[in-house]
């Protein structure tokens, strides 16, 4: 008897591990007319109940299980994962301390507990640049992360990397690493964490459009679409890949609206955390759209990192782009006393030294006291206009909205 048992077990573990999940239940609820307590069983009908999505009787078995064998950490686990899935955040987190307390030594159960610290604060592990709920609003200076959010995301980051220290040749515990460090704003680090799960498993599709879309958000086009090729070449499906071919099909064909929210996500990382290294991409990214000249991010950078001399002169370009002659000419006149005997700078000086008097100061002086204000102007005009309409507009749209609901009923 106890041999045929083993078998039918054996039998059981083999067709869940396969992914055989409606022969898996089959077979547990006949092993389970003559052992209606086996623990095992249960546990493992559960798990079938919870891959089949099944989740409502997989609690209810889990618990059958957990009834028998109270101090089975595996059973502990099975049903936090089942409480995440049902987004019950504070069931999930009960478990899995739980299991910490019984084996603290088991990666997976740090790598949980990260992902429900995040979770309960609705902050989803991707990569997609979403600060909303992250930001604290400050109207008297620049934004701050919230500090409560900012705690529980670095108890999130402790959790991982014990999870790390525990089991470091695991690809995704460095991506979703990586994920919090972006969220933090901490790119470099958040690119190593990246780096480092293609070295464990170049051939990952999700790691690959993962590190995809963090690049994308970096403006590094070129190097997401290789990666984004790779992940769908291993995996066609792959979701996140999905969401970076989608991105760059919009920067190829919609480049206006990839460019604003890239400007928008950068203008909120500058805000927060103002890094040189921040400040000198969101130059770029302007220069790249190519509407607006980045004077205040660029004079930004050269506060912080005041030696780069490539960013000097491109500060002193974008000054001459923006048509501020005398300014940049004055500029790359400081600039020649530092760096004497410099062929850009010498060039920049020829270029403006060439110009005459009337045409380096009329420009800027038509531009500061003539278009500048009368743009300024119209803008006030039209923005009090679309205020005053808006006042008209809404209500006559709540009123339509009420009488649809109306009809509907």
């Amino acid at each position: 008897m106890e041999r045929e048992h083993q078998s039918l077990m054996n039998e059981l573990v083999v067709l869940h591990d396969s992914g055989k999940y409606i022969a898996a239940e089959q077979l547990a609820y006949q092993i389970l007319e003559t052992q209606p307590t086996d623990s095992e069983v249960l546990y493992y009908l559960s798990r079938t109940l919870y891959m089949l999505d099944r989740n409502e009787e997989a609690l209810d078995v889990g618990l059958q299980a957990l009834s028998q064998a109270p101090a089975d950490e595996w059973i502990l686990f099975l049903l936090s994962e089942i409480h995440q899935d049902l987004h019950q955040w504070d069931e999930q987190a009960a478990y899995l301390e739980q299991c910490l307390r019984l084996d603290p030594e088991i990666a997976d159960f740090h790598f949980a507990k990260a992902g429900n610290i995040i979770n309960k604060f609705s902050l989803q592990f991707t990569i997609q640049f979403k600060m909303s709920q992250f930001i604290r609003p400050n109207f008297f200076s620049r934004p701050v992360i919230n500090p409560h959010l900012l705690k529980s995301a670095e108890e999130a980051v402790q959790e991982i990397h014990l999870a790390i220290q525990l089991d470091p040749d695991v690809a995704e515990h460095h991506v979703k690493l990586g994920a919090i460090y972006f969220m933090l704003f901490r790119t470099e680090e958040a690119e190593q964490q990246y780096r480092h799960a293609l070295q464990l498993e170049p051939q990952n599709a999700e790691t690959n459009g993962s590190y995809a879309i963090f690049l994308l958000q970096e403006n590094r086009v070129k190097e997401a679409r290789e990666h984004c090729e790779l992940a769908l070449m291993f995996d066609p499906n792959q979701e996140i890949a999905l969401m970076a071919k989608e991105q760059l099909h919009i920067y190829e064909t919609q480049k206006e609206h990839f460019f604003r929210n890239l400007r928008r996500s950068y203008h909120l990382k500058t805000k927060v955390a103002p890094h040189a290294e921040h400040q000198l991409q969101f130059s770029k990214i302007l220069l790249e759209e190519g509407k607006v000249q980045p004077i205040r991010q660029l004079k930004a950078y050269l506060r912080l990192m005041p030696e780069d001399l490539e960013v000097h002169l491109m500060y002193g370009k974008a000054h001459y782009d923006a048509k501020h002659y005398p300014t940049a000419y004055y500029y790359f006149k400081r600039l020649n006393r530092k760096w004497p005997g410099n062929p850009y700078i010498e060039g920049w000086l020829k270029e403006l030294t060439q110009m005459s008097v009337a045409e380096r100061n009329l420009v800027p002086f038509l531009k500061r006291c003539i278009i500048l204000p009368v743009k300024l102007v119209i803008i006030t005009l039209l923005k009090t206009l679309m205020f005053a309409l808006s006042f008209y507009t809404i209500p006559k749209a709540r009123r339509q909205q009420d009488a649809q609901l109306n009809r509907l009923v």
